[in-house]
């Protein structure tokens, strides 16, 4: 029972994490778009997103 449950809080951990380095990636977009910076090599690089994702977010 024990087991079941470490089990289960490590996945809603992981799953949180994974939620604020997405959070955060949109954030960095955001910020470097309010800048100005609109070349999608660049936001690819800073937000650490494939530039086709980058794309569909872009048009």
């Amino acid at each position: 029972m024990r087991h079941n449950l470490e089990r289960t809080l490590d996945e809603m951990i992981e799953k949180v994490e994974a939620r604020g380095k997405d959070e955060g990636k949109l954030e960095m977009i955001r910020k470097l778009f309010s800048l100005g910076i609109a070349d999608i090599e660049t936001l690819s690089k800073a937000s650490d997103l494939p530039k086709e994702e980058m794309e569909k977010l872009l048009y």
